[in-house]
């Protein structure tokens, strides 16, 4: 089974706009989201380094959940 993961970020930045691709593989997407990213525009390089990594930890987590329980995982990030 597919199990859906959209991570609505872009270089550590919040981008709500990819939510509207939830409906695009016909099943419920599940939502990868990081508390403490809000910020839509880090001017500061190392800070985008650090939030991309947050981003993509709490991305891998989920991966790794949905692979042991023998699921697909499928990312929109």
């Amino acid at each position: 089974m597919i199990k859906p993961l959209l991570a609505p970020y872009l270089m550590g930045q919040r981008r709500d706009q990819l939510r509207r691709l939830a409906p695009f593989h016909g099943q419920p997407w599940q939502l990868v989201e990081v508390a403490e990213l809000r910020a839509t525009h880090i001017a500061d390089r190392n800070e985008q380094l650090r939030c991309m990594g947050l981003a993509y930890a709490a991305l891998a987590a989920q991966v790794r959940q949905a692979a042991a329980a023998g699921q697909l995982p499928l990312s929109i990030a």
